[in-house]
């Protein structure tokens, strides 16, 4: 045994080359146990610095390569740093362990790995006799994540350090682990000043794995948190004890299923439920997190404290306190101030957005100074609430205050405290530092210059106006000269404090097409009254807002041909904005704002019919914020639902009805470059939203249609040649259609019928995607549409950010010739029923696939047609014979009468009433055989009456397109021609009758 010792000795310290594989230690184990392993290495890399962030060191062990043990990504370069992993179960005997330097697995700049020692025990050894067995028994073992890339863990995301919770239960109990991760990429920009106001690191910090077993050992529940931090039951693979997890979403949430190239075995260090707390105990940590800040160009460009980017994490000071309140959360800021300064730095920046509201017990933040501040110069340290309701705040401890130096260790700030209490009305305390330095604030030592009240060095408060406020100006003076009053002038020129009386002097009726219009007024009242409701532009107005200003619920504001390049705005108005009849070409309302074409808000009851949109302009976020504010529930609706717009049409909290409207070349920032429709119900009937288009950089989904709560309806629609261009992350979906976010406990809705969905192009769900919500297609065509994740369906999304339930029925449809991986994703919470549907001639890997880091197909299909067989009662897998590009059934098709009227989807049931022979055909077009007599029913009603005679005679005029099955209804006298002669021949069937 000591020899033994000594030659594994003698191996230590080596260097290792790429690709070389360390001579074999070999280790005497007299009990079989696990074990926990402890590498001391560098590398020359540099966490930092990009394509040289890492290199990656591979455990073998007893020359079994294929199933290694484990990866050490040596993320701390070139600094001396020890390594603590799980080795796991070893035998009784001899045990040989060898370690790869494995270049593939490491980034480009890496070429040499040097281990200084290693050591090896027992987790029964006396030196873990303070830790409870099982911490060891039960840990996680983690796969890295492989979303942006097969190899991200060498340089993005790495799990740093992994700690546990034992809570002590009756007959058992519960060990909870985390882990600490050196950041998340579902952080950007203001995301990650969130995160450093929120809890001072920008680390993203997991609860991972929670185990609940009893006296004798028997597992009683295991959890884990899933997708969307969703507490799921674990049901995945284990190693021994070991549950098997792996990094499955851009913000560090986990899946029980799939493995990476990287496998990970944290040794659980400490006991504790607070992640700073060991971040703290392990400094190093801070210097991962700000080197991978460096890699991945995260600081602001120029260190500002005055702006919410982030600056270089050195430039903050951090503190921890707590405290009680009493009264209601209560906004508070922390905030700092410098000897010779007359700058106050707040943790908030004073950035609306930003919120600290505080309702007792512990908190941690940081405040951003000056770049290169020196320490010394800290002077105060300030607990600030401008809130105006009673409370008050016993802060009762300060935990931890300290800065960064340039190694990034922390040190501590000297500070005497004293526990003390701000209310309403001693709303701030400042606490002074042992620092003392005798500059003033024109920097000059022992300078008797000092900051006004306005904070202004050596200003004598000459910047304060006459109410007292700084730089005011005297806007706090109403026009009686009374500081802070309520007097205002109106626009008629009176000056009182009655806003009763306000612009009465001289407003009235100002429009000239009134019957009552008064020529003097100048500020419109509301008073003009009208023989008709009908607002004739530009006959009477020379543009529609104008009729739109003047028009009331109920009325109508009809548009003649012509362009008209405005922006337009129902302004909570229900009333109908329609073309003119018998124009040869539709009006046509050309966007000249980037807004929002047409804007419909909080309307009951609005119309839009016969009109072409185009060069809107949908408003949005950058993709960084859009990241960050989805991480927030409450910011991230009010983002959806006050900022988001779509390009051609916004809908937001409204009933509106569109028809025959050609919706065309709009744009949008982030969703809806066509159609933005917000927690309304709208239905579309006969309209094109075709070539919208999302630019690359913030695009997210929805380059024809962004649904986002509500419920809509589509009949007989096109949706043609969208585009939703890429962004950071290749999170750009829903080409055609995007079903996104449903809002309280209502899912979104989405009926679609006899509707083509046709060449859109989006990474993920090119033709349709789905995040969430009950979605039904009957009789749609998907075709031509381009996506890797979905090329015609995707219900989920590949990334797990976005985690929620998605029905959706699939009825009479037509799926065929969509370009991508995958034809249609799903998530493990996606459900998907098909019926009398047709799978055909699709280009992809897979015709139905699980959506990456995930496991399930929840998929029931019937009389269907696959080209890859789907088992199911009904299904054929056979070609369905196709008559032209439009995907009509040729007459020897076996699709004919082979699908099925009347199903049962899980006590959902689907009837199929109108259809030939003797059952539905399967896929979207019903045959008729032209050699049969024309029936003349063209709304497929059953009927033959004038509704059909109106159709053919729009037809003839050629205000009307028919599909090929149909014309054989119309065609009554089987010459291939629709004339006069077909319309005569209709009336005399209907007269017979």
């Amino acid at each position: 045994m000591l020899l033994l010792l000594q030659v594994a000795l003698a191996q230590f310290p080596t260097d290792l080359s790429p690709d070389e594989i360390s001579e074999p230690f070999i280790y005497q184990v007299s009990n079989t146990s696990e074990f926990i392993l402890t590498v001391r290495a560098t590398a020359n890399t540099n966490w930092s610095i990009s394509n040289s962030e890492s290199a990656t060191l591979v455990v073998g062990i007893n020359g079994d390569w294929e199933n290694y043990n484990q990866d050490i990504v040596l993320y701390a370069g070139n600094i001396p740093h020890s390594y603590y992993v799980h080795l796991g179960h070893l035998e009784a005997g001899l045990n040989m362990i060898e370690f790869k330097f494995d270049y593939d697995k490491s980034s480009i700049g890496a070429n040499l790995i040097h281990i200084e020692d290693i050591a090896i025990h027992d987790i029964d050894d006396s030196i873990f006799e303070s830790v409870d067995r099982d911490v060891f028994l039960y840990s996680p073992i983690l796969y890295g994540r492989d979303l942006l890339s097969w190899n991200e863990s060498t340089h993005t995301d790495i799990p740093l350090a992994l700690f546990y919770e034992i809570n002590q239960l009756p007959g058992g109990k519960k060990i909870t682990y985390s882990i600490i991760f050196s950041n998340e990429d579902s952080r950007v920009g203001i995301g990650l000043a969130d995160l450093m106001l929120s809890y001072g690191r920008t680390t993203d910090i997991e609860w991972m794995y929670e185990v609940t077993i009893d006296n004798q050992g028997e597992i009683i529940s295991e959890l884990f948190q899933g997708p969307s931090h969703t507490t799921t039951a674990f049901s995945g693979q284990k190693i021994d004890q070991h549950p098997i997890l792996k990094n499955a979403t851009l913000n560090c949430n986990f899946s029980d299923s799939g493995i990476s190239n990287y496998k990970f075995k944290l040794m659980p260090y400490w006991n504790t439920n607070e992640g700073e707390w060991v971040m703290d105990i392990w400094p190093w940590t801070y210097r991962i997190m700000g080197e991978e800040l460096i890699n991945e160009n995260r600081y602001e460009a120029v260190s500002d404290p005055a702006t919410v980017e982030i600056s270089d994490i050195r430039n903050y000071i951090y503190i921890e306190y707590t405290g009680a309140l009493l009264g209601s959360n209560t906004n508070l800021s922390i905030a700092a101030s410098l000897f010779g300064d007359c700058n106050i730095y707040f943790n908030t920046h004073e950035f609306n957005q930003f919120e600290y509201p505080y309702n007792g017990g512990r908190r941690r933040t940081s405040i951003e100074l000056p770049n290169n501040f020196d320490v010394n110069n800290i002077e105060k340290i300030g607990f600030v609430s401008t809130d105006n309701s009673e409370f008050q705040i016993n802060i009762t401890d300060i935990y931890k205050l300290f800065y960064l130096d340039s190694n990034y260790v922390p040190i501590d700030i000297p500070i005497d405290f004293q526990p003390f209490t701000i209310t309403h009305n001693n709303p701030n305390q400042w606490l002074y530092t042992n620092y003392t330095a005798n500059i003033d604030c024109l920097g000059e030592s022992d300078g008797t210059a000092e900051c006004d009240d306005c904070g202004v060095c050596d200003g004598n408060n000459i910047d304060l106006d006459d109410c007292g406020v700084c730089f005011g100006g005297n806007f706090n003076m109403d026009c009686n000269g009374e500081c802070f009053g309520n007097a205002a002038v109106d626009d008629c020129g009176i000056c009182d404090n009655d806003l009763e009386n306000d612009n009465l002097t001289c407003s009235g009726c100002t429009d000239s097409n009134a019957d009552n219009y008064d020529n003097t007024a100048i500020f419109y009242d509301g008073s003009c009254m009208y023989s008709d409701n009908i607002f004739l532009v530009p006959t009477e107005y020379n543009f529609i807002q104008d009729a739109i200003f003047y028009a009331s619920d109920g009325d109508i504001v009809e548009v003649g041909d012509g362009l008209y390049y405005e922006n337009l705005n129902f302004l909570d108005k229900s009333i109908i904005l329609r073309s003119a009849s018998g124009l040869d070409m539709q009006p046509h309302i050309i966007g000249n704002d980037s807004l929002s074409t047409i804007t419909i808000e909080n309307s009951i009851n609005a119309s839009v019919e016969g009109l072409t949109i185009s060069n809107g302009y949908g408003t949005g976020v950058s993709f960084d914020d859009f990241l960050s504010l989805a991480a927030d529930e409450a910011a991230f609706d009010s983002l959806v639902t006050q900022v988001l717009r779509g390009g051609g049409i916004s809908i937001i909290n409204s009933n509106a009805y569109l028809k025959n409207l050609n919706i065309t070349d709009n744009t949008a920032q982030n969703v809806g470059a066509g159609l933005g429709l917000i927690n309304s119900i709208v239905t579309i009937e006969s309209s094109q939203i075709i070539d919208n288009y999302i630019p690359d950089g913030d695009a997210l989904g929805g380059g024809g249609i962004a649904i986002n709560g509500g419920e809509v309806t589509i009949i007989d629609s096109d949706i043609s040649n969208n585009i939703v261009g890429s962004n950071l992350y290749s999170l750009n979906g829903g080409g055609g259609i995007l079903c996104g976010f449903s809002f309280g406990e209502n899912p979104l809705s989405l009926n679609m019928y006899n509707t083509t969905i046709f060449n859109n192009n989006a990474n993920i769900g090119a033709g349709l995607g789905a995040l969430s919500g009950n979605i039904s297609l009957e009789r749609v065509i998907l075709s031509n549409n381009t996506g890797d994740y979905g090329s015609a369906i995707s219900m989920g999304e590949p990334l797990g950010l976005v985690v929620g339930d998605i029905n959706m029925n699939l009825i009479n449809s037509t799926i065929a010739d969509n370009t991508g991986l995958l034809t249609t994703g799903l998530i493990n919470s996606a459900y998907l029923n098909i019926l009398n549907s047709i799978f055909w001639n699709n280009d992809g890997d897979y015709e139905f696939a699980p959506m990456p880091n995930n496991d399930q197909l929840n998929i029931d299909a019937y009389y269907s047609i696959f080209e890859n067989e789907l088992l199911g009662e009904g299904n054929l897998n056979i070609n369905p014979l196709f008559a032209d590009n439009s995907y009509h059934l040729l007459d020897t098709s076996p699709a004919i009468d082979a699908g099925i009227d009347y199903f049962n989807f899980n006590n959902e049931f689907i009837n199929i009433e109108t259809y030939y022979g003797s059952a539905p055909d399967i896929g979207a077009y019903e045959f008729q055989d032209c050699n049969t007599i024309p029936s003349g029913d063209l709304n497929n009603d059953g009927m033959l009456d004038i509704l059909d005679i109106i159709i053919i005679v729009s037809v003839i005029m050629g205000d009307l397109d028919l599909d090929w099955n149909t014309v054989c209804f119309a065609d009554m006298n089987q010459d291939s021609i629709l004339d006069i002669f077909d319309i005569i021949m209709m009336i005399n069937i209907i007269l017979s009758v």
